[in-house]
């Protein structure tokens, strides 16, 4: 008896090791951006507004800056400007009768565009604009998701009239629940209805706001104090779930981790449905715009170039739905280098390639 106890913790105790392994070396390989331990994100504002259909987008009218830190190293820091209707472009959206296509680019970060040091949207909308008689609009919000795109695009309709749509995707925008920016104390979380919003304000900000003209000295001694706090915040946390509960809770974490990591790229119950909503969001945006030539370019994340494939391919729920799918990742050339190193996104070349690649496939 006394031995098969001894056998049973022993196992528990490896279990746990295992999957702290786990959560500290495999899965920042999965996600680095998301997991990053040390990463401190800075916004000159708030930013980020949710308007009276539930979409996301960004205060109107504002001269931004955002600095990504990781590790005491700034990653990237970039200026940009929003628009009369909050969207990222230095050019101000009215209604345009004369241009033959009103082209709606609708997306993520990857289509806010900025990491690169100039959003590539508008850049390529002026490059276009003269020969070949359109007018892009770019509806690019960081963080959102197929959820957020169609709340964006029926908000955005009710401003400006458009009649094509091109949806700037990667695989993770199908795995992402709907959420609202909450603002405290000069942070912002992205608060999922999912959870309670107690919870949600009790975690780590997503951003914390800044002095748009600080030093980048400042920055980093800004990061350097938020990293403390949130290691003493930390430590508090431990001693505080140290139970028999929490550390069965644990246990089946680390075990839907490893789960996860051997099916393959299957993903787990909990993100199937998350996808399945946002499968549905992408078939009612068909339905709403009937009409309209609707396109989807699969962008490639840094994992699916390293990869040399797409990690979650969605073709087959596009094209379900009606929706004309673009394999980016196959029509066009990418590397590594087109990447920022640890953030994940990409970099002046790599919004480059992004552009290039959808002017063919748009023109």
């Amino acid at each position: 008896m006394k031995n098969n106890f001894l056998l049973i913790i022993s196992s528990t105790l490896f279990a746990l090791v295992l999957g702290e392994v786990l959560v500290r070396i495999i899965v920042p390989i999965v996600a680095p951006d998301a997991f990053h331990p040390e990463r401190f994100l800075f916004w000159s504002s708030p930013h980020f507004i949710s308007d009276q259909n539930g979409a996301t987008r960004m205060i109107p009218n504002e001269s931004v800056r955002t600095v990504a830190i990781y590790s005491g190293q700034i990653e990237y820091d970039v200026k940009y400007q929003t628009n009369n209707l909050g969207f990222i472009d230095h050019k101000d959206y009215i209604e345009n009768n004369s241009s033959e296509r009103l082209i709606a680019f609708v997306g993520d970060s990857f289509t806010a565009g900025y990491h690169g040091g100039k959003p590539w949207v508008p850049k390529l909308r002026d490059s276009l604009a003269r020969d070949h008689n359109l007018e892009i609009y770019n509806l690019g919000v960081d963080g959102t998701g197929i959820i957020h795109f169609e709340k964006i695009l029926e908000s955005f309709g009710e401003q400006i009239k458009f009649n094509e749509i091109v949806i700037v995707a990667i695989g993770g925008d199908f795995i992402r629940r709907y959420w609202q920016p909450h603002i405290s104390d000069g942070e912002v979380r992205f608060c999922e209805s999912f959870h309670p919003l107690e919870t949600c304000l009790n975690g780590k900000p997503f951003f914390t706001t800044f002095d748009y003209n600080a030093s980048p000295t400042d920055v980093l001694m800004s990061a350097t104090v938020l990293a403390e706090r949130y290691a003493q915040s930390k430590k508090r946390d431990l001693r505080s779930i140290a139970s028999e509960k929490s550390m069965l809770f644990a246990l089946l974490r680390s075990r839907a981790v490893l789960t996860n990591l051997l099916r393959d790229g299957e993903l787990p119950k909990w993100q199937r449905l998350i996808l399945e909503d946002n499968i549905l969001a992408l078939k009612i945006i068909r339905s709403k715009y009937s009409d309209m030539k609707i396109t989807l370019i699969h962008i490639p994340t840094r994992p699916d170039v390293l990869a040399k494939k797409y990690l979650l391919p969605i073709e087959k729920y596009v094209q379900a739905a009606g929706i004309d799918y673009y394999p980016a990742f196959y029509n066009c050339t990418w590397s590594r280098d087109m990447y920022l190193a640890i953030d994940g996104h990409p970099n002046k070349k790599g919004y480059e390639n992004i552009a290039n690649c959808i002017r063919d496939a748009i023109t």
